[in-house]
């Protein structure tokens, strides 16, 4: 009922790709937005992006309210575990799950989100590499960028950017002796 001509007009035109904006304000502080191939409709609170600091709780369950997220640690220090090099995403197909060299990450580990300038080494790559260009090329869509949870060692470096990547040098190696698990749900 509040939707005038123009507002559908506009999103029309975002919809055929001839708008010249990447969005459509509609009443109620809601828009319509492009997603690649595909329009998206939310209020600009759920689209905002999410600054802050939390720290980890290696020994169990962190809630992350402002994300909507709950990160889930274990470790571990079987052989069998530390036989098995390969990350937990790729031997259970779950992307929300990984693990990690526990002494890589040290104790004081924590999660943020995107800040401007952020750099990491995805795993299997030898340089390191600008966060919104892995963002591009993963093809993320930007406001959902800052919302994306990063879980970062001790000395801030990020070792996962969650649903993603994680970084080379947190990876389980022969070398490693104790492993964390973490999983993130929500």
């Amino acid at each position: 009922e509040e939707l005038d001509f123009d507002h559908i007009e506009s999103v029309r035109q975002l919809a055929l790709g001839d708008s010249a904006s990447a969005e459509v304000a509609l009443p109620d502080n809601v828009i319509v937005f492009r997603e690649y191939d595909t329009l998206r409709k939310a209020t600009r609170k759920e689209l905002a992006a999410v600054t802050g600091h939390w720290p980890l709780n290696l020994a169990g369950e962190t809630v992350i309210a402002e994300l909507g997220v709950t990160v889930i640690c274990h470790s571990e220090r079987s052989e069998e575990s530390l036989r098995t090099t390969e990350p937990l995403r790729s031997a259970q197909g779950d992307r929300n799950s990984e693990r990690f060299d526990a002494d890589a990450l040290g104790e004081s580990v924590f999660v943020r989100t995107w800040e401007a300038g952020d750099r990491f080494q995805p795993l299997g790559m030898r340089g390191e590499k600008k966060l919104q260009d892995f963002f591009v090329d993963e093809k993320v869509p930007r406001h959902r960028r800052g919302r994306v949870p990063l879980v970062c060692a001790a000395d801030g470096r990020i070792a996962w950017i969650v649903g993603h990547r994680i970084a080379e040098p947190f990876k389980v190696t022969e070398r490693t002796k104790r492993v964390v698990r973490l999983g993130v749900r929500g």
